[in-house]
This record gives structure tokens, C-alpha cells and sequence, in this order.
């Protein structure tokens, strides 16, 4: 029958049982060696002072004899002159046989070394050292040999403990704690794998989400652009409802870009190739222009907007149409989540070194639970398919990052659903806070009356771009200004074009089949009659690495797309204008 396998507890009690024992002995080794038990010792037959346990009344005779460990007296050559019947059963010999032997040759050979070191050396207590004491062939048995300080005689004692068992137990007890602290490893693992499994499927769903809301936000601008085109495209549209077509298709376009406006600012944001560029500006003109932009939408709804501007905030550094961009996040926020009949409130004041802007409203509020999280990304209060409002989540997120960059910082407050909501940004105003230096005031892009169209008769223009609908566009918005423009649909036909017609602007495509504008415009540059020819590359492709990498192939001029008319007409005529103004 196998034995019972031992509780921590059992072995820890053996243990403790164990150095009692050896404190016992080693207080009998202390004993002999201060001349405590002197009748111990007499006379041999050679002269010298043995070990001995005559007298059935010694106090020590008992607990030496009966004791478990082995015990011994050794001269100081190691011979030794008396052993219990323990030492004995430990080498497995008779007591007889065991007297007068030297105790090294029960030592394992390969440590004979450590032990006549440990035979020639006098510590100032009891000296210990753990050997393999030999029996049986080929059987060594690990023990602790205890000495006592030599007698003045010469003499000294011996306690040797046998180790088998105390090293069994600390193994089993190693084994006990390494199995505990792999199974509180393999609880650690669990629960960490648990939690991540967890995030991940939270992270997949929040994925899944973000593009069911993606999906949503861009086919519903598309049905309405769609839909209404296809209505003027059959004629079937009184006067009125031309115009609101036109207006819808407008509008619609106009939200589905500022869609993905918002998701390459994250994109940017994320991969820290999100750049300003700060000048002295006038803050006043930055939250105006906002204010101006949000207005048709607010009057719309029936929301009211009431601006405050402190006069004496003349002046801050920082990007003027980011800032612009933080102001109209948080106003069309306001005004999204205001009822018909409330107000949003604009307020720029001066707090010593930082301007401070506050944007509040008499909307629906902020939940306690989700306020903290107002400004993280893809966060929005509401996530269901029933939802009131539209949106990404991403106009804060965008809004808190720009703030920051500029040195600032943003914080919503709000006493709860119902109860408006209050957006604070505090930006550090200049150090030399005067009007010194060039003051950069939003540029907003409305549409020319057609008399202020630029000029452009008598240029010849080519584009090439292989998307029917966008050649077509830049040709009708360029030759409403005068322009000759001829329009190719690949870079072999465009470059054709080119040698045969000498354009004096070169309008081009990033990515096309076959030969994208990369290569059009290296080709074109190596060319002698085209080299200094006027470029503007207009493309979707909009990172900053690539409009980089357009300008270091050659362009001037990047233009994304959709790009605005009046943009499209402005850009070509400064294009030309510089380029006169280099020749001349």
C-alpha cells in the first residue's frame, strides 16, 4: 500500500521536531565542551581521555544513549573513542567495529576535502557541516555533523543528524510552494487572459459599432445627394424644388466631407503627424468665424446664439483654422443637442496669462456616468440604432487633442440630462500679447459672385485624371472663367496631349491605373519645353506624407479633393500669377 501523502502541516511538525533535537544536542556539545560533565571523560589505557557513560545515574547517560542522532567522541587525530548505537545503525556497523575507525572514512570520497577542513578548523561555537556519510556500497546517506569546541583535553564531540528525511520534507514543501505558486500563476494567467478576451470582445463590438455608425453616416448624406440627383437628372422639378435639391446636395456633400475630415484628423492624431501652423492670430476673428458658420444651422433649428467677446484677449499664438475647428466642434455640438427655442452661449474672457472660451447651452446635458468619457474617441452617450443624433464620436475627441498641441487645455461640465451643458477651453495668451508681427485671421471660402471670378482667358490648361465626372467638373469651373481646357483620362494620353499642345497649367491625378501622377509629373519635368510648367496636384489621397511626397515630385500646388470651385478657380490664378511674376 502506498503511503499517505503528508500535509504541509505534518511536515512543517517534523521539521520542528527536528531542530528541536539538534538544539538539545548541540546544548549537550555546549555542555561538554565548557567541562560540564567531566565525569565523562576518564582515563583510556594509552593515557588519554576517553568518552564514557559509566554510572546508571549520569544525567546525560539517558538522552545520549536513546537519542536518535548519532553521537560520538572523537580525538584530535578524528579517531573515534565512543559512538551510540544511532551512529552505528548509520554506517551500518557494530558499535565494536565502529571504535577505534577514523570518522573520514565513513565521508564520501569526493568530500574528504571539505571535511578535513572542517576536522582542522576551531570555530568560536559549535561547528556544522553537512557531508554524504557512506554505509552500504554504493549508499550514502546525507547528514549534519555538529562539533563541540575541543575539550582541554583534546577531545571533542560529535552529533551527526541525519538529513533524509529534514531534505525530503523541504523538497516535498519546495514542491508544495512551486505547485502553489504555479497554480496562483496559472489563476493570474487566467484571469488576465479572461479580462483581455473580455476587452477584445468589447473592442470588437465597439468595432463593430463604430462602422455599423460609419456605414450609417455616410449612405444617409448619399441617399439624399443621390436621390435628388437622379430627380434633376429627369427635369421633373419645379423652380422651388430645384433650388432645395441643389441646397440638399449642398449640404449633404459638405457633411460626408467633413466626415472624413474627422476621420483622417484621427488617423493623424494616432499616428502624431498632426501639425499646426501657429502665428500670431486674433482670437475674436477665430470664434467669429466659427459662430458665422454654425448660425444657418442654428437659426434653422430655432436655437439662439448669444456671443460675449472680451475686447482685451487681442492676441494668441496658435493655428488659427485648427482653432476655428475646436470652437465649431463645440458649437455644433450645442446646437445639435438643443431643442427648438433654447440658447447657446459664447463667451471669450481674459483669466491673467490665458484666454478662456466657454460654450454653454440649455440642451439635453451630460450623464454623471458619461461625462468623463465626453472626449475619448468613438465615445458617444448614445450608441443604439434608435439614436437621436448623428455623428462618429469624434468631433471632442479631434477638439481636446488640438487644445492640447496648442498648450491648452478642455473641460465639459454639466449638472445632468436636462440641464445644459458647459464646454471651457483655456489657451495661454502670447507672452508679448501685442499686435506686432502678422495677425492671421480665418480664411472662409464662401463662393465668389461671378464678377470676381479670376481671369483666366487665354490659358490652356490640361487635366488629367482618370475619373470621368472629376475632368468634366474642372473643366466646366475653368472655362466659366475663360480658360482652354483639355481633359485626358491616363497619363499616356495626358502626356500626349502635353507634347502636342503645350499647356500653360498642368492639372493631375495622384492615383490612377497603370501610371499614377508620380510619374506623370517626373516625366513631365524632364522634358525641356515643360520643365518650369505650372503643377497642382489634386487628389484623395490627403496625409501629410502625401502631399509631401506631391510637392517633392514636382508639383507646387496639392489641392484634395472634393475640392471647393471657387478654391479650384483661386489656385490656378495664383499658380499662373507667381509663375509670371518668376519670369518677369
Amino acid at each position: 500500500m502506498a503511503a499517505a501523502v503528508k500535509t504541509q502541516e505534518q511536515l512543517l511538525d517534523e521539521l520542528q521536531s527536528l531542530r528541536q533535537r539538534l538544539e538539545e544536542a548541540e546544548e549537550t556539545l555546549r555542555a561538554i565542551s565548557a567541562g560540564e560533565v567531566d565525569a565523562l571523560l576518564v582515563d583510556g589505557p594509552d593515557g588519554e581521555q576517553v568518552f564514557t557513560l559509566e554510572g546508571a545515574d549520569h544525567p546525560y547517560r539517558v538522552m545520549v544513549e536513546t537519542m536518535r542522532e548519532g553521537a560520538l567522541t572523537v580525538n584530535s587525530d578524528g579517531t573515534i573513542v565512543y559512538c551510540n548505537e544511532s551512529f552505528a545503525q548509520m554506517v551500518n556497523e557494530p558499535v565494536e567495529r565502529v571504535l577505534g575507525s577514523a570518522f573520514g572514512e565513513y565521508v564520501a570520497a569526493n568530500q574528504q576535502s571539505d571535511y578535513q577542513t572542517f576536522l582542522a578548523s576551531h570555530g568560536t561555537d559549535t561547528d556544522k557541516i553537512e557531508v554524504q556519510l557512506r554505509s552500504d556500497p554504493g549508499l550514502e546517506t546525507p547528514v549534519l555533523i555538529s562539533r563541540s569546541l575541543p575539550h582541554v583535553s583534546g577531545v571533542f564531540c560529535l552529533v551527526v543528524t541525519d538529513l533524509t528525511v529534514h531534505k525530503r520534507n523541504v523538497e516535498l514543501l519546495a514542491s508544495e510552494k512551486v505547485n502553489k505558486a504555479l497554480n496562483e500563476q496559472r489563476e493570474s494567467l487566467l484571469l488576465r487572459e479572461q479580462a483581455l478576451r473580455i476587452e477584445a470582445e468589447k473592442a470588437n463590438r465597439s468595432k463593430e459599432e463604430f462602422l455599423a455608425t460609419i456605414s450609417h453616416e455616410l449612405r444617409t448624406p448619399l441617399n439624399a445627394v443621390l436621390g435628388w440627383a437622379t430627380m434633376l437628372r429627369r427635369g421633373k422639378v419645379d423652380a422651388e424644388n430645384f433650388k432645395r435639391g441643389i441646397e440638399s446636395i449642398e449640404r449633404n456633400a459638405r457633411a460626408q466631407a467633413q466626415l472624413i475630415e474627422d476621420l483622417l484628423d484621427i488617423s493623424r492624431i494616432t499616428s502624431g503627424k498632426l501639425r499646426l501652423d501657429v502665428r500670431p492670430i486674433r482670437l475674436i476673428s477665430v470664434i467669429t468665424s466659427a459662430v458665422d458658420s454654425i448660425q444657418p444651422a442654428a437659426d434653422a433649428k430655432g436655437v439662439s446664439v448669444e456671443i460675449v467677446l472680451d475686447p482685451s484677449v487681442d492676441q494668441i499664438d496658435g493655428d488659427a483654422s485648427r482653432l476655428q475647428q475646436v470652437v465649431w466642434n463645440c458649437l455644433s455640438n450645442a446646437v445639435k443637442f438643443t431643442p427648438a427655442g433654447g440658447k447657446v452661449r459664447v463667451q471669450l474672457e481674459r483669466c491673467d496669462s490665458v484666454a478662456r472660451i466657454r460654450i454653454s447651452d440649455t440642451g439635453a446635458g451630460i450623464d454623471a456616468e458619461f461625462l468623463p468619457h465626453v472626449f475619448g474617441r468613438f465615445q458617444q452617450a448614445d450608441g443604439a440604432m434608435t439614436r437621436s443624433h448623428s455623428g462618429l464620436g469624434l468631433g471632442l475627441a479631434i477638439a481636446r487633442h488640438l487644445v492640447e498641441i496648442h498648450g491648452g487645455t478642455i473641460e465639459a461640465t454639466s449638472e445632468g440630462l436636462g440641464h445644459g451643458s458647459t464646454f471651457t477651453v483655456m489657451l495661454p495668451i502670447s507672452r508679448a500679447n501685442k499686435t506686432s508681427g502678422e495677425l492671421r485671421a480665418p480664411v472662409v471660402a464662401d463662393a465668389l459672385p461671378v464678377e470676381q471670378f479670376p481671369n483666366l482667358s487665354g490659358l490652356r490648361i490640361l487635366t488629367i485624371d482618370d475619373e470621368a465626372d472629376t475632368r468634366d467638373l474642372v473643366r466646366i469651373v475653368l472655362e466659366s472663367c475663360g480658360a482652354d481646357v483639355v481633359t485626358a483620362g491616363s497619363a499616356r494620353e495626358g502626356l500626349a496631349s502635353l507634347v502636342g499642345w503645350n499647356p500653360h497649367v498642368l492639372i493631375c491625378d495622384i492615383g490612377m491605373p497603370e501610371e499614377d501622377g508620380y510619374s506623370v509629373i517626373r516625366k513631365v519635368r524632364a522634358l525641356p519645353e515643360s520643365a518650369a510648367l505650372p503643377a497642382i496636384a489634386l487628389t484623395a489621397y490627403v496625409r501629410v506624407e502625401d502631399r509631401m511626397r506631391a510637392l517633392e515630385a514636382g508639383y507646387q500646388m496639392f489641392l484634395p479633393k472634393p475640392v471647393e470651385a471657387a478654391e479650384l478657380r483661386s489656385t490656378v490664378a495664383s499658380l499662373v500669377a507667381r509663375q509670371t511674376t518668376t519670369d518677369s
